[in-house]
């Protein structure tokens, strides 16, 4: 689906045109504890990012799903 600013709310082809970038949001939650002697944060859903936009992000963005 497709909002009606043109942003395509797929997740695959989101994911795909940011890709270095959520890589770099990942690993920054996993280990921003780490210098204060905590362990890495561990992520569900098999550390996958949902394969839908959520509503909550696509209210944040102004987007409708």
């Amino acid at each position: 689906a497709s909002s009606t600013v043109g942003i395509d709310l797929n997740f695959e082809t989101f994911a795909a045109s940011i890709q270095g970038t959520l890589t770099a949001i990942r690993d920054w939650f996993r280990d921003y504890k780490i210098p204060d002697g905590k362990p890495a944060n561990r992520f569900g859903l098999g550390n996958k990012p949902t394969s839908k936009v959520s509503p909550i992000l696509a209210q944040l963005l102004g987007l409708s799903c």
